[in-house]
């Protein structure tokens, strides 16, 4: 909010400019002494505070008291005081201080304000009560027609000079945007400045000046009016600003009381649609100012090498929210300001921080300013303003490729990638997830067991959409996310065979899900006590004296009668159904060394997934290949990602995801749970 300035020009104060009370006014006069000449008026310059008691104190022992006069007049002519700085109290009005000027007889008195006295103020002002020689237009000629019927005087149609003082008042406070045309996209006079008539872009500044709320410490006054005319209470609310020095925050993240749900206009927005300007809602060019900071911010469409979208930004001026379509909320253009808004404030929450030009930084503290202490919720309020301003002032930008994709290689380190299939090329993993994996890879081949290749989906491939959802595939499966792997079926027989290098895999029922144990290539000698069989939680020395392929559940399982047995064979689920169809026949695998592969993956955060309901009449449900790493949250983060979070992250920005052709156009897709 503006104040008035530090010193007053002579020619103000003899003009009988008003001066604030509870403010030192400098004034340098040629004279060495003078009279003390003030009158002493309301807070609003209406009525004089007349026979109130006063004193007067200053420098060089000066000090008088008395009470002021039916005009609100301290005149002590004779006194010949030195020129300086007095303190004036008013005791019977409060407890407060009051700074004036002393200054020769003759001159116009320096009108002394009291704030908030009386409280109110109604009623007809006698036209003998007007300053008629006051500078300034709202307490001059606008005082003068403040009689009950301004309305008829100031009123939407005419012209001259009040229309001019108005709109200079206007622009003073900082509506020069509603006073202004932004239909060619940036702010132009309209033809109201130009000639100083009152047509609708006035009308627009003063209905949204009446409405403006308070400022800083300023008295709320909150005006409803259409702006076609100027009412008493506008009246008083321009000379209230106009004493004050008061002005509209020019800035979104200024207002205090900034609200934007949905489906407000600016004054840009209003320009730009070419409609009435009485669409106008929301103060100034702010909707306007967020849409360039989010787009800045890499939140909304923009053109940049990081994000790829290839589409430079337009605002519009509307908090459009996006309309429900089929029970889905589609905005491929990325114009709903209420989900973009929920997305910044759901992700400043997180502590990573990266640059326009792509640097990653060093994680923020949780009470930096750029980090988003609200309820994620789509309203663009005050908190979320200073957020999102603290992002665009910092150069900050929606964190994208936190982390890379990375080759998988067998044997592991050995630089030789696993082959993905379909489609050729390398298997990748998130670099996280490529550690997890790497991990436990390293750990599974030093044991003898395998997870060698060709993999499939690691990742999948986001640009061919939805398309292998029609498969049987999740449209939100963790491998879109580079988090998960689909190892190789190969070393699976399916009929329980294990044999040379490539059948491999027993696959042993557990509730709902299968656990991989791997036949160790090279075999070393059995145990030589049995009991040491199982010593090794991973590696273990398994169907001791069992009949290879034997049908689990069935007679004579042992191959020689009193020989040492394995007390729990391992049985392998095969892919031929039980005679009652309710499950298939797990058979005994042949006897020596295997691996939990399973274990160690999970071990390493590489974790199974449930079967499909369906398993038993589709081969896809089976989902024993599929292994995914579930990382942990970013710091910060209070809620779960969601699917386009996930994607972003190792750089693929959700517009283009909404893009693709049979992609993720609905909100729904995009906030949908990974899996």
């Amino acid at each position: 909010m503006g104040k008035p300035p530090a010193k007053v020009h002579r020619d103000d104060l003899r003009a009988g400019k008003t001066v604030k009370s509870g403010k030192h006014h400098t004034f340098q006069l040629t004279a060495p002494k003078g009279e003390i000449n003030v009158v002493v008026r309301d807070h609003v310059g209406h009525d004089a505070v007349s026979e109130v008691a006063y004193e007067i104190s200053g420098p060089h022992d000066v000090s008088f008291a008395g009470k002021t006069g039916k005009d609100g007049s301290i005149h002590l002519p004779g006194k010949n005081v030195p020129i300086d700085v007095y303190d004036l109290k008013l005791p019977d009005i409060s407890d407060q201080t009051f700074h004036i000027e002393a200054f020769p007889a003759g001159h116009a008195p320096t009108i002394v304000r009291v704030p908030g006295w009386p409280k109110t103020v109604s009623g007809t002002l006698p036209k003998a009560d007007v300053v008629a020689d006051a500078a300034c237009w709202c307490l001059g000629s606008l005082r003068a027609q403040d009689d009950g019927e301004i309305e008829k005087h100031l009123k939407q149609g005419i012209s001259g000079d009040d229309v001019e003082a108005l709109q200079e008042h206007l622009s003073k406070f900082g509506f020069k945007i509603e006073l202004s045309t932004s239909k060619s996209g940036k702010p132009e006079d309209s033809d109201d400045l130009k000639n100083h008539k009152w047509d609708k872009f006035t009308t627009r500044a003063v209905r949204m000046f009446a409405s403006h709320p308070k400022v800083g410490g300023d008295p709320e006054m909150i005006i409803k009016a259409d702006g076609t005319a100027i009412t008493c209470e506008i009246a008083e609310k321009i000379r209230e600003w106009c004493f004050e020095g008061t002005v509209s925050p020019k800035d979104y993240w200024e207002l205090p009381q900034l609200e934007l749900k949905g489906d407000e206009v600016d004054a840009f927005g209003a320009d730009q649609k070419g409609k009435a300007t009485n669409d106008q809602t929301a103060l100034h060019d702010y909707i306007k100012q967020i849409q360039d900071d989010l787009a800045k911010t890499g939140f909304a469409v923009h053109k940049d090498s990081i994000c790829e979208i290839g589409k430079d930004h337009k605002a519009t001026g509307i908090y459009s929210v996006a309309k429900a379509s089929g029970g889905k909320h589609p905005d491929k253009e990325l114009k709903d300001m209420s989900f973009l808004v929920k997305k910044l404030q759901r992700q400043s929450k997180w502590l990573w921080r990266m640059k326009t030009d792509g640097t990653h930084l060093a994680d923020v503290g949780p009470g930096d300013k750029s980090v988003y202490g609200g309820d994620a919720d789509g309203v663009m309020n005050a908190l979320t303003a200073d957020v999102l301003h603290e992002w665009a002032d910092k150069g900050y930008h929606m964190v994208l490729k936190k982390f890379e994709l990375k080759e998988l290689h067998w044997p592991p380190e050995s630089g030789t990638p696993i082959a993905l299939d379909p489609g050729g090329g390398a298997a990748k993993l998130r670099s996280d997830a490529y550690d997890a994996w790497l991990e436990a890879a390293k750990d599974i081949y030093a044991q003898g067991g395998t997870i060698e290749g060709a993999y499939s989906s690691s990742p999948r491939g986001w640009k061919g959409g939805k398309n292998s959802s029609a498969k049987g595939n999740s449209a939100y499966s963790w491998h879109y996310s580079g988090l998960a792997v689909d190892v190789s079926q190969s070393p699976y027989a399916g009929d329980g065979t294990i044999g040379g290098s490539k059948f491999r895999y027993m696959l042993v029922e557990e509730t709902d899900r299968f656990r991989i144990w791997c036949w160790a290539d090279p075999q070393d000698p059995a145990p030589a006590d049995p009991a040491d069989d199982a010593a090794d939680p991973v590696k273990q020395y398994r169907n001791r004296n069992i009949k290879t392929k034997h049908v689990e559940g069935t007679a004579g399982e042992a191959k020689k009668a009193g020989a040492p047995t394995d007390p729990n064979p391992l049985y392998g689920a095969t892919t031929k159904k039980n005679a009652a169809g309710t499950d298939v026949e797990s058979v005994a695998g042949k006897e020596g060394w295997y691996v939990d592969v399973s274990s160690i993956l999970e071990d390493n955060k590489m974790m199974r997934i449930k079967r499909h309901s369906d398993w038993l009449t589709n081969a896809k449900g089976w989902e024993w290949w599929h292994y995914q790493f579930e990382p942990d949250p970013p710091p910060g983060a209070d809620e779960d990602l969601v699917f386009g979070d996930y994607l972003q992250l190792y750089g693929v920005h959700e517009y283009r995801l909404r893009n693709a052709s049979d992609g993720w156009p609905n909100h729904e897709d995009i906030d949908h749970a990974p899996g």
